[in-house]
């Protein structure tokens, strides 16, 4: 991710952190020109883990690696529109609140609809996909909180700490061309794939171990037999 968003795909020369050809802008600038929008969750504190109502993303549901695990969802009863607060396909979803450690953990959302956020966390919708890719954006964002920039600049409180859209605004953007951003996108999703594949042979591997260990104790397998490859 470091050299992807500094150097690009083809290590060009570099202007401080950025390549010669890029330019930079503030978040803010892009939702100034309509170009993306940011809108907060919905704060409602009723929620259940039986799915009676809309199920509702929470900060948890977005993983370090910046994906988003859907294997623990709470959901919400309301009779207040939540229509502004859905998440639509390709919405970028931003942690505002946490502790320190976590906040500003972003995924990319591609789930479907449906879904609503809670208020510790903000939705970043691209309006122009021709002006910013979506994947690109909701990549740098999560580099910067591997970077470590939420915590420099969060606003503390007792046991939490939140970043405010402001604040999300007044950040520095590598800004490409979008089909600088497009290539750096796919890179990003080949390498994804990759991580998946090997994520799941790695866990594979792990039942296996398991299941060797419990034959060899049991005796139903000698050392002597075992093929190593």
């Amino acid at each position: 991710m470091q050299k992807l968003f500094t150097e690009g795909l083809r290590g060009e020369a570099q202007k401080e952190d950025i390549t010669l050809k890029w330019d930079k802008v503030k978040l803010g600038s892009l939702a100034e020109m309509g170009i993306v929008e940011f809108q907060n969750g919905f704060p409602c504190g009723q929620w259940n883990e039986l799915g009676v109502g809309i199920p509702q993303l929470r900060p948890f549901n977005v993983t370090d690696f910046g994906r988003i695990d859907l294997t623990q969802i709470k959901s919400i009863e309301t009779n207040k529109s939540v229509e502004k607060y859905k998440l639509k396909q390709n919405d970028i979803v931003f942690n505002n609140t946490n502790s320190e450690e976590l906040v500003g953990k972003t995924a990319l959302w591609q789930n479907g609809d449906g879904y609503v956020l809670s208020n510790h966390m903000t939705i970043i919708r691209i309006k122009d996909d021709t002006s910013i890719n979506s994947t690109y954006l909701a990549n740098f964002l999560h580099k910067k909180w591997f970077d470590g920039h939420y915590k420099m600049v969060c606003r503390r409180h007792v046991n939490q700490a939140s970043v405010s859209i402001e604040r999300l605004k007044d950040m520095d953007l590598p800004y490409p061309p979008i089909d600088v951003q497009n290539e750096i996108a796919k890179s990003i999703i080949s390498i994804d794939k990759k991580f998946e594949f090997a994520n799941a042979k790695h866990k594979t591997l792990q039942v296996l171990f398991k299941s060797m260990l419990h034959h060899l104790m049991t005796g139903q397998i000698r050392v002597k037999d075992l093929k190593i490859f």
